[in-house]
């Protein structure tokens, strides 16, 4: 076979992909920035180039800034918490011991179930009438009445939770491979330098998972900001705003207050803020 035909053969195997990829992921990305300029609604038959009004309109809303705010803090700390037990997990699967093989399985488990079964059967846990972990609590005394777990109070802190639970198994599956690379030598120089658990963790482990460290912190942080199903169906951005974020401000303008325009705007604003995460994650991966 000819060089020519070489390259012909190898592009036309490969741009069904890449066209498919341009189909459904940058034409609909594109058209959205296109939209975020304009006035169009879900009704209009004509639309309008009118520049940056939606963003203005977008950034002197104080509900877009409480969204904003609501996503730093979800992804936050869903991104540490999936970050730190995954390692810890991983640390543990690590070690051999009876039933070391059913606790890696029984720990891709959450990462494996429908998220609409995982989130309703946390409402039928936490329920604050009739569900199991109130019922729970009572009987043992911690609490005198139930928690209004999806109420106000305990929103927030209810959907991190659901959501670590959730995908905690993808930062386990990434950090136990890391771990399993890393020599032994090094382990053993550091015992006959007289080196304790804690400083072999510091001074050996951490500096050889610094790259995969990087990599699970930066991909579940862009994740979590975009995070949209388990926020929706548990809560709908409320009560009164508590878990509203981008993604549902977005959904809501877009699909609820039929302003296509507006609802673009506020997600291509949330994409700006997302660039610098994305553009570490893309220098850290081509090293």
């Amino acid at each position: 076979m000819k060089k020519n035909e070489v390259k012909i053969f190898k592009y036309g195997t490969v741009a069904p992909f890449y066209g498919l990829i341009i189909a459904i992921s940058a034409l609909p990305s594109f058209y959205a920035i296109y939209t975020a300029f304009t006035d169009k609604t879900l009704f209009s038959e004509e639309w309008h180039f009118i520049g940056l009004a939606n963003f203005i309109t977008a950034f002197k809303d104080p509900v877009f800034w409480l969204a904003l705010k609501n996503n730093l803090f979800y992804g936050f700390f869903c991104t540490f918490f999936q970050v730190t037990l995954g390692l810890g997990v991983a640390l543990l699967l690590l070690k051999p011991f009876k039933g070391n093989s059913i606790g890696r399985g029984v720990i891709v488990f959450p990462y494996l179930v429908p998220t609409i079964v995982a989130v309703m059967t946390f409402k039928w846990l936490l329920n604050d009438l009739y569900g199991i972990v109130n019922h729970t609590l009572l009987r043992l005394g911690v609490i005198e009445q139930g928690i209004s777990w999806l109420g106000p109070s305990f929103a927030m802190f209810t959907v991190i939770l659901v959501a670590v639970w959730r995908y905690l198994p993808f930062a386990v599956l990434l950090f136990l491979p890391g771990l399993q690379a890393i020599p032994g030598e090094f382990y053993d120089a550091a015992k006959v330098d007289g080196a304790n658990s804690i400083q072999r963790f510091i001074h050996v482990t951490l500096p050889q998972l610094k790259h995969v460290f990087l990599i699970v912190a930066l991909l579940r942080g862009i994740w979590m900001f975009n995070d949209f199903d388990i926020i929706w169906l548990l809560t709908k951005g409320g009560p009164v705003k508590r878990t509203l974020h981008i993604p549902i401000l977005s959904y809501t303008e877009a699909f609820r207050q039929y302003d296509i325009a507006q609802g673009s705007a506020t997600a291509v604003a949330g994409f700006i803020i997302l660039l610098v995460p994305i553009i570490l994650y893309f220098r850290s991966t081509r090293e």
